[in-house]
């Protein structure tokens, strides 16, 4: 396993459940229900509000990234509807942010790590 910022064990093996919660269909991952991420926080401590809301954010990332992969090795689109940008473009948006470090990433998860050590 390869060496991975404080803070992001929890978050990384966290996903890897969660990601057994996932509706499939039609040949193609559905993401992961949001009740499921709720439940996981639950049952992991995470009470506090900012860090529910970043605890969503970070896996709704990785999950973003992950059924693009398995979507796009399938030959499914990603989706997107009418009206809405798809994870396509949200993708290509977020590759104008500058890159994580682990300077970043601690003062995003400082108090998460902290508790998960």
């Amino acid at each position: 396993m390869p060496d991975l910022m404080p803070g992001s064990v929890q978050l990384l093996l966290g996903f890897w459940e969660l990601t057994t919660d996932r509706q499939i269909g039609f040949g193609a991952v559905g993401p992961i229900p949001s009740l499921a991420i709720s439940w996981w926080m639950d049952r992991e401590g995470i009470d506090d509000d900012e860090d529910r809301k970043l605890c969503r954010l970070c896996l709704r990332a990785m999950d973003d990234v992950y059924m693009t992969h398995v979507n796009k090795a399938a030959g499914r689109s990603t989706g997107g509807q009418q009206g809405r940008s798809t994870l396509d473009d949200e993708l290509e948006k977020s590759k104008r942010l500058p890159p994580m470090t682990p300077a970043i990433f601690d003062s995003m998860f400082k108090d998460t790590h902290k508790r998960a050590r």
